[in-house]
């Protein structure tokens, strides 16, 4: 047991006697709370996990109706302060509207005596605000405080006042572990906590639609909790995967700046997967993605490809291709090395400047890249308060190329991150630049992907010996026929016509994975094309890793497929992808037999995820 050591009196205090209640969700249920309200539009699950691997779901669509779970464990305290997570999820709320995510309640009042309140602004911004109830009902409020559609830590410290005409009851409200507010002077020694309300708890309004999610709740008598449960490491992902080809919306990204549609989703542009991002260049104009994912991050690093693709630039001219945070922390610049115009053998070059305090900058060297693909990663920390250990490493191609620290950036957070040619653009430089594979973590190294293409390397005609648990009795290297009326798309799905009782068929794919993955890394397979993770299968899977078994799932499989809207299998998926090991530094196969037993087959798109 932890004690806490109060004042000079040497009382000891336990951690057990401070704390009221904690549940993050990870029975998979709410039995953890005395009671809920609002039914089937209340679920916990993996999608909504902020921290662990569960979270609370709340569906708010057009309803008035109170959705919220409750806990009686607060026996009459005179002080209490608790903290969740809570991401806004994308809700849509209308401009200037708002309502309650958490009451402080007092049941023999029936009142609440504090709120915490959720909403938009006039300009249409996410924020919160605090509200405290005194003897007379009287309410006074903190204010406003902005925050990201992305997962944010909310503590507050309530407090009633100490005796009648005290008049020193408040309440303290942090964001992410920064101090947003702190009401004081308040009159409300009668006032009191017996009861959390969190969720969508009142005044809502038939104007809001979709969800939010919450997670990590813990309320106690005295002490600051803080970001002690672990946000996700992985802050976003996309690889432009669920947009059509010439698409300038990009579903997953919060907003973007497409030059008129110069900016847009390509095959051309593809380096992962079908699809990747495509910036014509034939003006100064800015273009990028946008995401607002960051929780005003102090630790910031993320990963992406990118081809120049023969970009023409004059002799040492400079723009930015990727940057993060508003001022922003840092950017990385491509130049044109000085000497020569671009293109050339030469290639070009990388650079990275980071943003101190203020308005100077801690510049990188210059690396030359070659006019290919690359894979680019930087890794960003700010500075300790008071401190200058501020920190930024930049890899290229999985190797770690620049080390930076001793940077004075204490007061720099990321809060956005913008992806393509966003700044600095001049009538000297034209052409199109690809991206793609981008991903944010707030820890864990996340090194360049296996580059998968898919390979149709043999079909079966008839293979009537085949065991359904068998598979090893197909020879790998066997020739054989390939039919017309199938349908071979690396960018979708492979779709075939059963001729024979059992038909096979089988893919392949060859890739390399680079020394700064360590071989024993476990991966996933997966579509790209949905939400979570599926492998779209009609009928059996066999999945080798250089020729070791390692998956068999399908219809006759305990690995269940199930019904939904997979439209290139007629339904048919095994969902939560297909966990994958025994790769190893250098080239790795991967092999996928598919087994067809009933009218027609089919095979989603796959890609692969290594897991930190």
């Amino acid at each position: 047991m932890s004690h806490f050591l109060l004042g000079k009196t040497n009382t000891l205090y336990t951690a057990l006697d401070d704390a009221i209640f904690a549940d993050g969700f990870e029975s998979g249920g709410l039995n953890g709370w005395s009671s809920s309200v609002g039914g089937s539009d209340l679920s916990v699950n993996a999608n909504a996990a902020l921290a662990g691997g569960y979270g609370l779901r709340i569906t708010v669509s057009n309803s008035t109706a109170s959705r919220e779970v409750i806990n009686d464990s607060p026996a009459n305290e005179p002080r209490y302060r608790a903290r969740f997570y809570f991401d806004p999820n994308s809700i849509s709320i209308a401009n200037g509207n708002s309502h309650y995510i958490f009451y402080g309640y007092y049941t023999s009042a029936s009142l609440a005596v504090f709120q915490i309140e959720f909403g938009r602004s006039s300009g249409g911004g996410y924020q919160i605000q605090a509200r405290v109830r005194d003897d007379l009902s009287n309410y006074t409020e903190s204010g406003w405080s902005a925050i990201t559609d992305a997962p944010h830590v909310i503590e507050f410290d309530w407090r009633a006042a100490t005796a009648p005409g005290a008049n020193n009851g408040g309440l303290t409200l942090w964001i992410d572990g920064v101090q947003q507010a702190n009401i004081t002077g308040v009159n409300n020694d009668t006032r009191r906590v017996d009861r959390a309300r969190l969720g969508a708890v009142y005044s809502l309004d038939n104007g809001n639609s979709g969800s939010y999610y919450f997670d990590a709740f813990e309320s106690r008598r005295q002490y600051y909790i803080g970001s002690d449960a672990t946000l996700p490491d992985v802050i976003f992902a996309d690889g432009f995967e669920a947009d059509s080809p010439g698409i300038s919306t990009f579903s997953a990204w919060a907003s973007n700046s497409n030059g008129g549609g110069d900016l847009k989703v390509s095959t051309a542009a593809a380096i992962v997967g079908g699809r990747g991002l495509q910036a014509f260049i034939n003006d100064p104009t800015p273009m990028y993605v946008r995401d607002y994912s960051p929780a005003n991050e102090t630790h910031y690093r993320a990963r992406f490809y990118f081809d120049p693709n023969s970009i023409t630039m004059l002799s040492g001219h400079v723009h930015v291709i990727f940057d993060a945070g508003t001022s922003p922390a840092f950017q990385i610049q491509l130049v044109c090395p000085s000497g020569n115009s671009c293109p050339n053998s030469s290639g070009y070059q990388l650079k990275a400047q980071v943003h101190n305090n203020g308005s100077t900058w801690t510049n990188g060297s210059y690396y030359t890249i070659s006019d290919t693909v690359h894979s680019v990663e930087v890794d960003w920390t700010a500075a300790a308060p008071g401190t200058s250990n501020g920190t930024f490493n930049l890899w290229i191609d999985g190797v770690l190329t620049e080390i930076l620290s001793g940077i004075s950036n204490d007061a720099q957070r990321v809060d956005q991150a913008r992806l393509g040619p966003a700044y600095g653009l001049d009538d000297g430089t034209s052409g199109t630049e690809y991206f793609d594979a981008f991903e944010s973590h707030r820890q864990a190294y996340i090194g360049p992907r296996p580059i998968l293409a898919w390979e149709r390397s043999h079909e079966a005609d008839t293979i009537n010996a085949l065991s359904v648990g068998n598979p090893l009795s197909l020879s790998l290297g066997l020739s054989l026929p390939t039919y017309p009326d199938n349908v071979w798309d690396q960018v979708t799905r492979a779709y075939w016509i059963q001729r024979n009782p059992v038909d096979i068929r089988h893919f392949k794919a060859t890739f390399t994975i680079p020394s700064a993955i360590s071989p024993s890394v476990s991966a996933v397979l997966f579509d790209p094309y949905y939400s979570t993770d599926i492998v779209p299968i009609n009928d059996n899977i066999y999945v080798y890793v250089n020729g070791v078994l390692k998956f068999t799932g399908g219809t006759n499989y305990p690995v269940r497929l199930a019904t939904g809207n997979v439209p290139e299998t007629d339904g048919w998926y095994i969902p939560g992808g297909i966990m994958l090991d025994g790769f190893q530094t250098g080239q790795n196969v991967i092999d996928i037999l598919t087994e067809e037993r009933q009218n027609w087959g089919a095979l989603g798109y796959l890609d692969l995820r290594f897991i930190p």
